[in-house]
C-alpha cells in the first residue's frame, strides 16, 4: 500500500509538470506585434512583480519598458514605455524596488528611471553616459539611504569601460560616477553591483589586463565617493 500511494504522488507531481500548472501567466505585447522581451524581474514588498524589458511599438522601435503585475493574479496594474532619441533601441536591463517601494530600472544609454510604485508615473529620467558616444548599464541596486547606484560599461573611444554611478535617490542628480579602464586598452564591463551595510559599493564585470585579456573582476569603491580602497 505504501508503494502504491508513493506511486499516485509521483504520477500526480508527473501530471502537474506536463500539464503546466502554474499560478499565472501574462504576455505583453507591443502595438507593432513584433519582438518584445522582459530581461529583469523583482518583488515589491506588498508581492507585487515588476518586470523589465523591452516592447516593440509602431513608429518608435523597441523601447525601454518595463511593468507592474498584481502578486496574486498577474493583472497589469501599469506599464511604463520610454522611447529613446531618434526612435532607437530602447532596453530596460535591470529593475529593483526601494524600500518606499518605488521602481528603479536601468539600461540602454546608461538610463536610469525612477517610477512611482502605485501608478508607475515617472519621478525622475538620468542619462549618466558623459561624453560616452555609448553606453549601458547592465544592473542597478538601491542603498539604505534610498540612493541609487548603476554599473554597466561606457564607450568614448573604440573599446568600452567598467563604469558605477551613484544618483541621488530623491532627485536622480549624479553624485559620482566611477569610469575604469583596464590596461589592456580593450573592453571593460561592470555587470552586477551591490552595496554593503556601510554603504560601500561592490561591483562585478571583467576588465582587459595586458597579458591575460578580459578577466574576471571585482572592483569595491567607497560610497561616499567611488573612490577606491587601493594603497596610493
Amino acid at each position: 500500500m505504501r508503494h502504491l500511494r508513493l506511486g499516485l504522488v509521483v504520477a500526480w507531481g508527473l501530471v502537474l509538470v506536463w500539464s503546466g500548472a502554474w499560478a499565472w501567466q501574462i504576455t505583453i505585447n507591443g502595438t507593432l506585434n513584433a519582438n518584445d522581451s522582459a530581461g529583469a524581474v523583482t518583488v515589491d514588498g506588498g508581492g507585487d512583480v515588476v518586470a523589465a524589458g523591452y516592447t516593440t511599438n509602431t513608429g518608435t522601435g523597441q523601447d525601454f519598458t518595463v511593468v507592474k503585475l498584481s502578486g496574486p493574479s498577474g493583472a497589469e496594474l501599469w506599464r511604463y514605455v520610454l522611447n529613446g532619441t531618434a526612435n532607437g533601441n530602447g532596453y530596460a536591463l535591470a529593475v529593483t524596488v526601494d524600500a518606499g517601494g518605488e521602481v528603479v530600472a536601468a539600461g540602454v544609454a546608461f538610463t536610469v528611471v525612477k517610477l512611482s510604485g502605485p501608478s508607475g508615473a515617472r519621478l525622475w529620467r538620468r542619462a549618466v553616459s558623459g561624453i560616452a558616444i555609448s553606453s549601458t548599464a547592465f544592473a542597478v541596486t538601491v542603498d539604505a539611504g534610498g540612493d541609487v547606484v548603476a554599473a554597466g560599461a561606457t564607450t568614448t573611444g573604440g573599446f568600452s569601460d567598467f563604469t558605477v554611478a551613484k544618483l541621488s535617490g530623491p532627485s536622480g542628480a549624479r553624485l559620482w560616477r566611477r569610469v575604469i579602464n583596464g590596461p589592456g586598452n580593450a573592453n571593460d564591463e561592470a555587470f552586477a553591483v551591490a552595496v554593503d551595510a556601510g554603504g560601500d559599493v561592490v561591483a562585478a564585470g571583467s576588465i582587459n589586463n595586458t597579458g591575460t585579456g578580459e578577466d574576471f573582476a571585482v572592483v569595491k569603491l567607497r560610497g561616499a565617493d567611488g573612490g577606491d580602497f587601493r594603497p596610493r
